[in-house]
């Protein structure tokens, strides 16, 4: 009843075992919960265990035998194939990943390369033969040491498998809210893996190479899945005709970042104001070889300085309307470098389209 209820037997009220009971019964009690332990009790803390050891030790008088509670035997555990399901449930359902990549996937993480072989083919073969095709939580404590190692390879997953919508990061904060956990301490953590996996995306070339945190999400999340990004450019201006297709409460929180990949261009407006923001980023327009949507690129001579303008492309008539378009998209020069150096991936993109100079 006291179980059922979620109450405790409050045994300190009663006499220990060992006042009570002979040595031998002490010792097949202590062996019951040895097998207890190792079948059922698995992912507490050193911590938790150590208090909850000590107390059945004194009122039982004899030692318990328990395996380690260290990372490594927690690996043993049935926590483990929870863990693996559950990661391989978010790269199926939020992912949307084929089955025949979850292998490849879970492979490359740090987690499954610290089981012992027989016990990664099993867990692969497991999640084969009933693939987990709805994201669940694992089955950990709060406290497991294995929950942190969790929370990394799902933050990984979420930060560097594409697609890069918000879903991934809804369903990471949910389970820290899930689990308790501190969600600033992590989002923080998150927010690196977000800028050191685009600037390890970006060309050697690319003009800029350090962003913030919501340039990083907002350029991850224009991605196509066959995209991959390649260079950022962010002294971007566009003529006045712009200004009056705002959103007044939005104008001075942009900044405008173009996007190059191997494929295309993309123009982004990236909000810099709080979280509560409805919209985080805008597509405003896209460029690429194809002649449905072709670009020109245009060096306007300055009396120091030369710039690239971009025109043509397709521009978003949800936001711009035709009769408000920008004539193009204006790129700064450098100061110190020359036009060809600095603007040598936007020049490789455009390679055999139209250019010209203006002076």
């Amino acid at each position: 009843r006291c179980l059922a209820s979620h109450q405790s037997l409050h045994p300190e009220k009663y006499p220990d075992a060992f006042q009570s009971l002979d040595e031998e019964e002490r010792h097949n009690i202590a062996q019951g919960l040895e097998k207890f332990y190792d079948r059922f009790i698995y992912g507490r803390t050193t911590k938790r265990i150590q208090t909850w050891k000590t107390g059945v030790e004194n009122r039982l008088g004899c030692k318990l035998n328990l395996n380690s509670t260290s990372p490594s035997a927690e690996l043993k555990t049935p926590m483990v194939r929870s863990i693996f399901f559950s990661l391989a449930s978010f790269l199926l359902e939020i992912k949307d990943r084929e089955i025949a990549e979850i292998p490849h996937l879970l492979s490359h993480g740090k987690l499954l390369a610290r089981l012992e072989k027989p016990l990664q083919s099993q867990i692969l073969q497991d999640i084969a033969a009933n693939p987990p095709m709805i994201y669940s939580y694992p089955d950990c404590e709060p406290d497991s040491e294995l929950l942190s190692c969790y929370l990394e390879e799902l933050s990984t997953f979420n930060v560097e498998v594409a697609p890069h919508d918000s879903r991934g990061d809804e369903i990471f904060r949910g389970v820290l809210q899930y689990f308790r956990l501190h969600e600033k301490a992590f989002q923080k953590k998150t927010n690196k893996q977000y800028t050191a996996f685009l600037e390890k995306q970006l060309h050697p070339d690319s003009v800029e190479r350090k962003v913030k945190f919501s340039v990083a999400r907002a350029v991850l999340a224009a991605l196509e899945w066959d995209q991959t990004p390649y260079y950022l450019f962010k002294r971007i201006a566009l003529d006045s005709r712009w200004e009056e297709t705002q959103l007044p409460s939005l104008q001075k929180k942009r900044e405008l970042w173009l996007l190059g990949t191997p494929a295309r261009l993309i123009l982004l407006a990236v909000f810099t104001g709080s979280q509560s923001d409805k919209e985080q980023s805008l597509r405003l327009w896209q460029g690429d070889r194809r002649s449905q949507a072709p670009i020109r690129l245009r060096k306007v001579k300055n009396r120091v300085i030369h710039d690239c303008w971009i025109e043509g492309g397709q521009w978003n008539r949800e936001i711009v309307p035709r009769s408000r378009t920008p004539q193009a998209i204006v790129l700064s020069g450098s100061l110190l470098e020359r036009y060809e150096k600095y603007f040598a991936p936007l020049l490789e993109f455009a390679e055999g389209l139209e250019t010209d100079i203006r002076t």
